[in-house]
């Protein structure tokens, strides 16, 4: 029986500012990563360096695919770059592999794996502050000046920009656009509960997918638990129930058996209690022919048992006739045949010659030279085929 009780808790589903947490205890969700336009930077000197990021740079196919599965990190590192080096001391999530843009932010999804960061995270959500980001990247820069429509002069232009990792920090260059989108202006705290369809012998609940208050997440995991646990008790019954019936069954096969040859029993047992019945009449009857076949080769009946009175009157046919594992049907058909021979030479009148023949077998002893079993046999043929047996 398989049963499939997957479910699954996805906070705050709002359209693009949803944020999700795993099984695992992950958190999940669209991140604006950077945006076009102009940054302030400081040269080594400090002094104040303006420097533009062109949509055709900052949305091109090489810029976009290198921020792709990159390391998240909390803040940046003081090596600037994130490598294999450094990576375990640093990284608390990851970039997902799509990569997409409107007319001024690049978008990406962002997994967050740390505890402490998630926590810090939600915290932050909770007092209305959002969580803003920073890319770690590499840039040639050309000393190109000009005015933005929007945001003033510039200094310098960047090209080629090629992203190392995305930082969490307190507060990003590009400012609080780009950030984790956690929440929306208005967006109610509502999760979706989803539980897969669950089918048992003679009973099947129906898949369940539905928008609920924030405040139910506790409750409904808990019934979701009970219920699997529910599942559990009632197929360990079943199980036991199957084979409580097929004992059941066993056991009324053989009462049944029982119960048949009972009343076989009885029927036999009432047919040989009446001496003038029909059962009692034909074992009477086969009893008497068995034993004049006996008395027409003089064999006394006192004391012997059908079957043993039947290999009587084989051996005066076949004096060396061992009756030892032989079956019932085969001394049967023994008898048989014998009786068929005196049947034979009655019919014939040769009664007396065939009474000689078996009382030369008696006497195949007496005379050592010559072979009365086989004469026997010979001359009971001959009887049998309607010949002479002199």
């Amino acid at each position: 029986m398989k049963i499939n009780r997957t479910f699954t808790i996805r906070l705050d589903r709002q359209g693009r500012g949803a944020f999700e947490i795993t099984p695992e205890g992950y958190l999940v969700c669209e991140a604006f990563a950077t945006r076009t336009g102009v940054f302030d930077y400081h040269d080594d000197n400090g002094n104040l360096i303006r420097v533009l990021r062109p949509p055709e740079e900052v949305f091109s196919d090489e810029s976009l695919a290198s921020l792709a599965m990159q390391p998240v990190t909390f803040l940046h590192p003081n090596e600037e770059i994130v490598t294999t080096a450094n990576i375990r001391g640093l990284q608390v999530g990851v970039t997902g592999e799509k990569i997409t843009h409107d007319d001024e932010v690049v978008k990406c999804r962002v997994k967050i794996t740390d505890r402490a960061i998630i926590e810090y995270v939600q915290a932050l959500r909770a007092r209305g502050e959002g969580v803003e980001l920073s890319c770690g990247y590499r840039a040639d820069e050309e000393p190109i000046s000009g005015d933005h429509p929007t945001e003033g002069h510039y200094d310098a232009v960047q090209k080629n920009i090629r992203y190392n990792h995305l930082a969490i920090v307190a507060k990003g260059r590009a400012g609080e656009k780009v950030k984790l989108q956690l929440d929306q202006k208005g967006g109610s705290h509502m999760f979706t509960f989803i539980r897969n369809a669950l089918k048992l012998d003679g009973f099947t609940m129906d898949a369940i997918e539905a928008e609920v208050p924030n405040e139910a997440q506790g409750v409904l995991s808990r019934m979701s638990a009970k219920l699997d646990e529910a599942v559990d008790v009632i197929q360990t019954q079943a199980a036991k129930i199957a084979g409580m019936v097929k004992k059941g069954d066993e056991a009324q096969a053989k009462i049944d058996t029982l119960t048949a040859d009972n009343t076989k029993i009885n029927s036999d047992m009432a047919a040989l209690s009446d001496p003038s019945g029909e059962k009692i009449q034909a074992i009477i009857a086969e009893r008497k022919a068995l034993e004049d076949v006996a008395g027409t080769l003089d064999i006394k009946t006192d004391g012997l048992a059908d079957k043993a009175l039947k290999v009587a009157v084989i051996q005066k046919q076949t004096p060396d006739f061992k009756a030892d594992e032989k079956s019932d049907d085969y001394i049967n058909a023994r008898f048989d045949a014998v009786v068929d021979l005196l049947d034979a030479a009655q019919k014939d009148g040769a009664d007396q010659g065939l009474s000689r023949l078996i009382a030369d077998a008696k006497q195949a002893g007496s005379k050592p030279k010559t072979d009365h079993r086989g004469d026997f046999i010979k001359r009971s043929q001959a009887l049998a085929n309607g010949e002479s047996a002199t």
